[in-house]
């Protein structure tokens, strides 16, 4: 799972996948549409939100990611905030240890992601566009890591993962911790793994009280629920040309709203050095090794 990138190959892929995010939305009008929004609830796009509120949003969906993988065993080696925006930007948790991949699964789950969302919506953050773009943006890169560890030949089901990740981090003790760590993880930019601990023993998390998430070859009769193995879970072979869905075509109208946010997103690429490897803000990823040494990054 080395998911971490010293910079983005192409703006084309996250320009693209940017684009089609936003055109679900009607157009913006051109105070909600600019650089300043006129309050929290009228940011439409995680470009233009507040710096400091971007930053801490970042830190909250490392923190979920790197409780996640606590709770689960796995070691929580290095988390990071970055300094600068760019097209790679955001924050990295580095896991290390352990076996299962259905695990890592869960510990690099996109309900990391919604977590980010639902703390901007705390603050004020409310549009139901910035949500989709926060959730859409800051997952693909956590699920591109999880699916290649299926393409790859490791028994994986991602919407088990994702169910077993929202399971834990609603628990009031986890997402509590999730906020203390943040906190922590934002001011510093950078936590060790005797830092991530130092932190996360002052909650007194019980590992052994926490639900059971869901393996590989676990039937029906023993897993926690009724719902049987999954296709999901059976490795599937590497894409190829004819696998892939055509792009549908963006309508005209939309497209010209939308790409103001493309060209706004250029625009602060230009401006800014490509900033600390991080988790791109882009589909796409380096190819992750086998469970044991995994590092993930993410994107928004």
């Amino acid at each position: 799972m080395n998911a971490d990138t010293e910079g983005y190959p192409s703006a084309t892929p996250y320009d693209e996948f940017h684009l089609k995010v936003h055109t679900q939305f009607t157009p913006a009008s051109p105070d909600s549409d600019s650089q300043t929004p006129s309050g929290p609830a009228a940011v439409r796009c995680a470009i233009t939100l507040p710096d400091e509120m971007w930053w801490r949003s970042v830190a909250v969906h490392e923190s979920a990611h790197a409780l996640l993988g606590w709770t689960l065993g796995i070691p929580v080696e290095r988390l990071t905030v970055g300094e600068q925006r760019s097209r790679v930007y955001g924050g990295m948790t580095t896991l290390r240890g352990g076996k299962n991949a259905q695990l890592y699964a869960v510990a690099l789950s996109s309900e990391a992601a919604v977590a980010q969302a639902d703390w901007l919506a705390a603050q004020g953050y409310l549009h139901p566009e910035l949500r989709e773009c926060i959730e859409q943006l800051g997952s693909v890169g956590d699920q591109e890591t999880v699916d290649r560890l299926a393409r790859d030949g490791f028994i994986v089901d991602r919407d088990r993962a994702d169910s077993d990740a929202r399971t834990i981090l609603a628990l009031p003790q986890v997402s509590s911790a999730v906020r203390s760590l943040a906190a922590v993880l934002f001011t510093r930019r950078a936590l060790e793994q005797d830092e991530v601990a130092s932190v996360l023993r002052e909650h007194h998390l019980d590992r052994t009280a926490l639900p059971p998430v869901w393996l590989p070859g676990l039937t029906p009769a023993d897993a926690s629920d009724s719902a049987p193995v999954s296709e999901a879970t059976r490795p599937r072979p590497e894409p190829t040309d004819t696998d892939e869905s055509p792009v549908p075509a963006v309508p005209s109208h939309l497209r010209e709203a939308a790409e103001r946010i493309v060209a706004e997103s250029k625009r602060r690429a230009g401006q800014m050095p490509p900033g600390i490897a991080s988790r791109p803000q882009g589909p796409a990823q380096p190819h992750p090794p086998a469970p044991g040494t995994p590092r993930h990054g993410l994107r928004r």
